[in-house]
């Protein structure tokens, strides 16, 4: 194996590291989202505003929710926009732009 095919395979095996790092972030997340729910669940219900009609909990799970969702899509799709492959894009092109300057 070659110099460049091994650190070809090391930044694979990184980048493949990283990711599964953001999975397991997004697995604690996930869970931590689940437990916070069921408790401000309970405090809406016990506190007797749910039985009004006053759901208030519905707020924060849907802001929160909607960044675990984020979280997941990053997490699993890997976050190309302005990651590690779009920093070797952006090196890449800015190199060919003074190359063609000479």
């Amino acid at each position: 194996m070659s110099v460049e095919q091994s650190d070809d395979a090391l930044k694979a095996r990184e980048e493949a590291r990283r990711q599964v790092a953001a999975i397991r972030g997004f697995y604690v997340h996930a869970a931590i989202y689940a437990t916070v729910m069921v408790m401000l669940i309970a405090v809406n219900v016990a506190g007797g505003d749910a039985w009004r009609g006053n759901w208030w909990v519905q707020w924060p799970a849907m802001t929160w929710g909607a960044l675990v969702l984020i979280n997941g899509i990053l997490a699993f799709r890997g976050n190309s926009f302005l990651g590690p492959d779009w920093e070797e894009r952006k090196i890449d092109e800015i190199m060919q732009q003074r190359q063609k300057r000479r």
